[in-house]
């Protein structure tokens, strides 16, 4: 099997790409993992990435507010994911050269990074498989200072990247479109080039299908007849890898533009649905947090009228002892008159007495 060119595509994201992470540790299903993945790797799962992530782009976003005295621009790069063409050998220690490299080159930090040798297809035609040998690279997008790394990559950097991965990797350097003034092909990222691989198996199969029927009817006899005078290919080798996969050269050929044009088209609807159910779900999100603002302020006020209630009964209670006290001490008053009143009398009988003793007067 003919070994790959070497090439690091360079995928630009505003927000964190999460869902990455959990592709690379094979945590999330994928299509195209169809062949054994004993010889995959990678060094952390999707939630210790996600949190490496998040706590080192924190790190950098304040390095950026305190130099520069701003928030950092909305629609500044923070997650850069690297796809990198490597070898059917190539092993963990020679990637992780290439990490140190763009790490000291471009000053920011690789989280995760993996090897997949399980992606790719088998030719419906030819039965052959097709692996898809790669690594991917998720990058901080700041550096230390939290400056964009993606400025750093311009045109000369990048091809200066392009020949170090040849390098490191011991591979053969691919096209540099550059010196060799060659129009560069149009590049897909990771979805669009799923969904075109898709098409074309399904295309394929579709072909296959009508190559076959064509065969047992009309042209059989023609191909037979041809394929004996050629006398090179049985009728069954000549059907099954010249006329057929010519066909399907071609419509693929003729197709590819459309195929493409149509997911792009599909992938712009996907993202205005997927916008306006975010908003749905950011105006649900609002309601709720208003619903649970009035709660808390219905806990409040519950709690409020209970602590009045609690202090009513209190108040109640301290009257009631008061009016105990103030008809105890009425009471008293009373007995205290009468005992008053009692020794008046007396004490005004005792004098009456002693007067009409000393006196001799009767009153």
């Amino acid at each position: 099997m003919e070994e790959p060119k070497s090439s690091i595509h360079f995928e630009h994201n505003k927000e964190v790409k999460i869902g990455y992470f959990y592709h690379n540790s094979r945590e999330k299903q994928t299509a195209n993992s169809i062949f054994s993945t004993k010889d995959n790797y990678c060094n952390i799962s999707g939630k210790e990435a996600t949190k490496l992530f998040l706590d080192e782009l924190n790190k950098r976003i304040e390095a950026y507010v305190k130099n520069k005295k701003r928030k950092l621009h909305k629609n500044t790069i923070k997650h850069i994911s690297a796809v990198v063409n490597i070898k059917s050998n190539t092993t963990k220690e020679d990637l992780e050269k290439l990490i140190k490299f763009l790490e000291e080159e471009l000053g920011t930090k690789v989280i995760q990074w993996s090897i997949h040798k399980d992606e790719g297809h088998i030719d419906p035609i030819t039965k052959e498989k097709k692996i898809n040998y790669h690594a991917h690279l998720e990058l901080i997008g700041l550096d230390e200072n939290g400056n964009s790394v993606r400025r750093k990559l311009d045109k000369k950097k990048l091809i200066y990247i392009q020949d170090k991965v040849a390098e490191i990797l011991q591979m053969e350097r691919g096209i540099n479109y550059t010196k060799e003034r060659k129009k560069r092909p149009r590049r897909l990222d990771t979805y669009q080039y799923k969904k075109v691989m898709q098409e074309f198996n399904k295309q394929a199969r579709e072909l296959e299908k009508q190559v076959k029927s064509v065969i047992n009817k009309q042209q059989k006899k023609l191909l037979e007849k041809y394929a004996e005078e050629k006398g090179i290919l049985s009728k069954e080798e000549y059907v099954k890898k010249d006329i057929a996969l010519a066909i399907i050269n071609k419509t693929t050929k003729d197709n590819k533009l459309s195929i493409i044009d149509t997911i792009i088209q599909n992938k712009q609807l996907k993202q205005e649905k997927k916008l306006l159910a975010r908003e749905k779900e950011e105006k649900i999100k609002q309601l709720r947090t208003e619903k649970e603002e009035l709660e808390k302020e219905n806990i409040l006020l519950k709690r409020e009228n209970a602590k009045l209630k609690q202090e009513n009964k209190q108040l109640e209670q301290e009257n009631n002892k008061l009016k105990d006290i103030v008809n105890r001490l009425i009471e008293e008053l009373a007995n205290t008159k009468a005992r008053i009143s009692q020794n008046f009398d007396k004490a005004k009988r005792i004098i009456r007495e002693k007067i009409r003793e000393n006196l001799g007067i009767n009153f």
